[in-house]
């Protein structure tokens, strides 16, 4: 048996997210698929993120077993003939047999992306949010810098049942910022993870501050595990890419 990494390329707009859903279209699902018959059997393929629906990728990582061992090359050739065209296997190796790409990931960064044009390109829709709004960058920088760090995320995480609940809410940021290029103001988090929607969230309170809509001290008091009231908006999904996991 032969364990091999990957590294995966996705348009999720018209997929349910990563994880395998019973008669809905998944990245999971297609990637099993397209390694059923290498096998000839069902491959179990684990991914390193759970994005969600309508999220995109360029630096998913995963890993699967085979039973018989392949040359890497020609497993990513099978792989992406067999893949629908929005999804690409970039990269292969061969890792060992202990590697994990979900428990082994040491940083993960993700961007969010928005369109700042008065009018937004139609070309732009699906991976972009369209956002022509006067915005404070040097006020929402500030906000920025405090994220930075090992932190409580309680108030940015999204949860709907006990089952769902992390152990604990703390995780740490390594690098936070954002850039303008051209019309478009990217977003960028680097950390050791996400809780749900985290990303979505900070992103929607770093707005609010820069329309002065939340005060920054206020944005600062969300950075404790007190529950207080939602004062942002958890932002729509197609603006969100998994970029990179570093091991």
């Amino acid at each position: 048996m032969q364990r091999y990494k990957i590294r995966v390329a996705y348009d999720g707009t018209g997929f349910c997210g990563f994880q395998k859903q019973q008669n809905s279209p998944t990245i999971q699902g297609a990637l099993e698929g397209a390694l059923f018959d290498l096998d000839a059997k069902e491959v179990q393929v684990v991914g390193a993120s759970r994005t969600d629906a309508g999220v995109h990728a360029w630096g998913q990582m995963a890993h699967f077993d085979l039973l018989q061992p392949r040359d890497p090359m020609s497993v990513q050739r099978a792989m992406n003939a067999r893949l629908p065209k929005e999804i690409r296997v970039l990269n292969i190796e061969t890792a060992a047999s202990d590697f994990h790409a979900r428990f082994d990931a040491k940083k993960k960064t993700y961007t969010y992306t928005l369109s700042t044009s008065e009018l937004q390109s139609p070309f732009h829709r699906l991976h972009s949010l369209h956002f022509p709004h006067p915005l404070d960058l040097l006020l929402m920088e500030k906000a920025s810098n405090v994220l930075e760090g090992t932190r409580d995320f309680t108030q940015f995480a999204n949860t709907t049942t006990e089952k769902n609940r992390p152990p604990s809410n703390s995780r740490t940021l390594y690098n936070v910022f954002f850039k303008v290029e051209k019309e478009f103001l990217v977003f960028s988090f680097t950390g050791n993870g996400f809780l749900y929607n985290m990303v979505r969230n900070l992103v929607g309170a770093l707005l609010e501050v820069g329309q002065k809509k939340l005060s920054f001290e206020d944005f600062k008091a969300l950075l404790s595990p007190e529950i207080r009231p939602r004062c942002y908006t958890t932002m729509p999904p197609q603006a969100l890419c998994l970029k990179e996991i570093l091991y």
